[in-house]
């Protein structure tokens, strides 16, 4: 049993980690390996720092490329995690192709329609626009073939899902930290 209230204690997102919690729970009972969904990056690193104090239980992250800001988290047991060194994310990528030139959208728009076609918010990772093309994601497998080959509308614009494999997605360009100097 996982000391909840001590990990709860003090917590800014005590809501979003009680799911959280309950798959720990899980992987602790039933010593499989579990992905939990997509994280806010805040959540997941408050989740990090509290989890990473469970010396049973073993955390990595992904979120399809290296800057990723969305992750999921693979809970795993410590003993386990020599044993399964290689358990893929189950990510896919996912195109989102229309003309966008006269009527620009957001990523908060784009996110917003995925989520009216009946995705979770746990199933949505990093969404980044590709100017006037549409946008591209990283998203879970499962949503990536139920959304692929559908078409539905992002403001005016007629828009058309494509599943990709990750590898063929342009990744986000890197920020470049600013340099100042006084």
């Amino acid at each position: 049993m996982l000391p909840r209230q001590e990990l709860l204690q003090g917590c800014r997102h005590p809501t979003e980690l009680e799911p959280l919690l309950r798959l720990v729970e899980r992987v602790l009972r039933t010593w499989e390996p579990t992905w939990s969904p997509f994280l806010a990056p805040d959540l997941r690193e408050e989740a990090e720092t509290r989890l990473a104090a469970l010396s049973e239980l073993r955390l990595q992250s992904d979120g399809g490329h290296p800057g990723a800001e969305r992750r999921r988290l693979l809970l795993q047991r410590s003993e386990t995690a020599a044993a399964t060194p290689d358990l893929a994310a189950n990510l896919a990528g996912l195109e989102i192709a229309g003309n966008f030139l006269f009527d620009p959208a957001d990523g908060e728009e784009f996110r917003a329609v995925l989520l009216a076609t009946g995705a979770e918010e746990g199933d949505l990772g990093d969404l980044w626009l590709r100017g006037d093309r549409g946008a591209r994601g990283i998203v879970t497998a499962p949503l990536a073939a139920a959304l692929d080959g559908r078409e539905s509308q992002v403001r005016s614009v007629p828009v058309r899902f494509e599943a990709r494999p990750i590898e063929e997605l342009q990744a986000p360009a890197p920020r470049t930290p600013r340099r100042l100097s006084t």
